[in-house]
């Protein structure tokens, strides 16, 4: 008979985990909401963490190789064009080239660095001699974006897009198919039973926003990311294209997208989007707003960490899922944890 597992959160990680260990539990999957799937937002394969200058060359690799693990099994859920990632004149960060080679040692053609005289063909609007396959979206950067002072050089990174739609329904299909017992709007409780909370509450969280956008995308035109310092009034901002038809915006700073306490309303932060965007973008002048997400970002206990953990206290397994792109590499560790978890309480028993 299979021990009885309890999982509480029906997100990307304890749905993804209902899946990965309903072979060997009898699983029981606890959602709050009314659905599954019904988390926070996440549109970005972080392949090779480029969007975090902050972070080790260890997390880059270890970010690089928990999305090649997610391409393999969601590879109809990912937009296939890269990363242009600028640095504002402001920032405190410029190309870190050492990071990117090491991550070129996993995927071939990873990045291109563009020097200072693409600023010219920007202002000319000069149609550029296409070379390899990255020139061919940050021609489209240089056409149709009207851009603050960056840094030179800049980079386009192979980190791609994240239909979330698409990840969703598989996941539902996938767990439809099996005999996870599903309890929708129920609170799971905590018992003498195997227990995994995918909503660590001894965590660090981060509140902030993102605004989805109905808008004409051009052909090509790849993410776009002006990195500056968080939490600033030059924090980072992050164009996300999702398909032809739609932009996902983050503002990293507290005008925007995170919340430090002091309230902002929603209309003062739409407008204050909207108008930072367009500067950038003209054609976002006639975008219509869709969605506003707010949500909580779960931290490690190191809030510049941006690689996921499994802990076991006992019966109780706390997941740490910082990033969506880690979770296959997380139920796969967890997977391991509980069965070296187990065979070591069952050994001690006996002894």
């Amino acid at each position: 008979m299979k021990k009885q597992l309890n999982i509480i959160g029906g997100g990307i990680a304890g749905c993804y985990l209902a899946l990965k260990l309903q072979k060997k539990f009898d699983v029981t999957l606890f959602e709050i909401n009314s659905k599954l799937m019904n988390g926070n937002p996440y549109c970005h394969l972080h392949l090779g963490g480029m969007l975090y200058p902050e972070i080790n060359i260890e997390q880059s690799i270890e970010l690089a190789k928990n999305s090649l693990k997610f391409i393999e099994v969601f590879p109809e859920c990912i937009d296939y064009r890269p990363t242009v990632i600028m640095y504002h004149s402001e920032s405190p960060y410029s190309v870190n080239i050492q990071r990117c080679q090491e991550i070129g040692k996993l995927i071939d053609n990873y990045y291109a660095v563009y020097e200072e005289k693409n600023i010219d063909w920007m202002k000319r609007k000069i149609v550029i001699p296409v070379s390899n396959y990255h020139d061919i979206y940050v021609n489209q950067v240089l056409q149709n974006c009207t851009l603050p002072k960056v840094k030179f050089p800049f980079i386009s990174v192979l980190e791609y897009g994240i239909d979330q739609n698409k990840v969703s329904e598989k996941i539902v299909q996938e767990i439809e198919k099996t005999d996870i017992k599903v309890r929708t709007n129920t609170v799971g409780i905590y018992s003498e039973q195997l227990t995994i909370l995918t909503n660590d509450p001894w965590s660090l969280y981060e509140t902030k926003a993102n605004y989805e956008y109905l808008t004409s995308v051009p052909e090509n035109f790849p993410e776009l990311v002006i990195v500056g310092e968080r939490g600033t009034n030059n924090g980072s901002i992050q164009i996300t294209p999702v398909g032809r038809s739609k932009m996902i915006i983050h503002i990293m700073n507290n005008k925007a997208c995170l919340f430090n306490g002091k309230f902002v309303s929603t209309e003062k932060r739409i407008k204050y989007v909207e108008k930072t965007i367009s500067k950038i973008i003209p054609f976002f002048s006639n975008a219509l707003l869709e969605k506003v997400n707010i949500c909580q970002q779960q931290l490690n206990q190191n809030s510049s960490q941006r690689t996921s953990h499994a802990k076991i206290e006992q019966n109780i397994i706390k997941i740490c899922l910082i990033k969506a792109i880690s979770i296959v590499e997380l139920a796969e560790t967890t997977d391991y944890q509980i069965q070296k978890h187990f065979s070591l309480s069952h050994a001690n028993q006996e002894a």
